[in-house]
């Protein structure tokens, strides 16, 4: 089947933003490897091990990035 992938969905709900997706006090750290493992920790700290290539993020409402 053309288009077609495998992996696990993971669904997060509405109102995911910066602060979820990043929180704030990981953003000072060296890496963006160093801040990978604090993904979506605000919603579920274990949730960035959990996440392999080729799953997907699905969001509700305002999944989004905020722009200063």
């Amino acid at each position: 089947m053309r288009g077609a992938f495998q992996g696990r969905v993971w669904k997060l709900g509405h109102n995911i933003d910066t602060d979820i997706i990043i929180p704030t006090q990981f953003l000072a750290l060296k890496s963006v490897g160093d801040m990978k493992k604090y993904a979506f920790h605000p919603l579920r700290p274990e949730l960035a091990n959990l996440i392999q290539p080729g799953d997907v993020i699905v969001a509700g409402k305002k999944f989004w990035l905020r722009f200063i």
